[in-house]
């Protein structure tokens, strides 16, 4: 019951948020913080799912880059991509989380080896309410709502995300945003 009940909180939470970014009602609280310290808490909040199936998350981002925008926005976007990552790679499976710093762009890219999504969906899973993988292929749960939301961020702080994907190979997110 508390599971279920917490799914649901989750569901609506999600929908009521993307609804204040559509409408642009969400507001960025802009301060300056260290981008490494937001994937940090992503993974620190993933851990005990990861270690259930015995992934290993590893940590590359540059500890110096510092991004001045809305931390809590982007510690939801990479809890987001990392959970996604967690609940599609395999037992024993890997992810990456590095970072490119250059002087126009800071990119975040952050790479699993799990099941892919098919490619005649990735434009799809951008949009919200839909998904990678359909029938049976689809084990974990999920409303479809956590890319839109993602995708709606970074953009709401000037920036890009790119997915790359190939099946029962893995996907690659990249967000690029702008440097300071």
């Amino acid at each position: 019951i508390k599971d279920s009940g917490n799914h649901l909180a989750m569901v609506i939470r999600d929908i009521l948020d993307l609804s204040k970014i559509e409408a642009g009602k969400w507001s960025i609280k802009k301060e300056e913080f260290l981008l490494i310290d937001c994937v940090e808490q992503s993974i620190k909040m993933l851990s005990e799912q990861a270690q259930e199936k015995n992934i290993e998350i590893q940590n590359l981002i540059d500890p110096t880059i510092s991004f001045f925008g809305d931390k809590h926005a982007l510690t939801r976007t990479f809890l987001n991509i990392i959970s996604n990552s967690v609940k599609f790679a395999h037992i024993n499976g890997q992810i990456i989380c590095s970072s490119k710093l250059n002087s126009h762009h800071i990119s975040i890219i952050i790479s699993d080896n799990g099941i892919g999504i098919p490619a005649n969906r990735i434009e799809q899973v951008l949009k919200p309410f839909e998904q990678g993988t359909v029938g049976h292929e689809l084990n974990e749960e999920g409303t479809g709502l956590g890319l839109p939301i993602v995708k709606r961020l970074v953009e709401l702080h000037d920036g890009e995300l790119t997915l790359l994907s190939e099946e029962k190979v893995g996907t690659t997110v990249t967000i690029r945003f702008p440097s300071n």
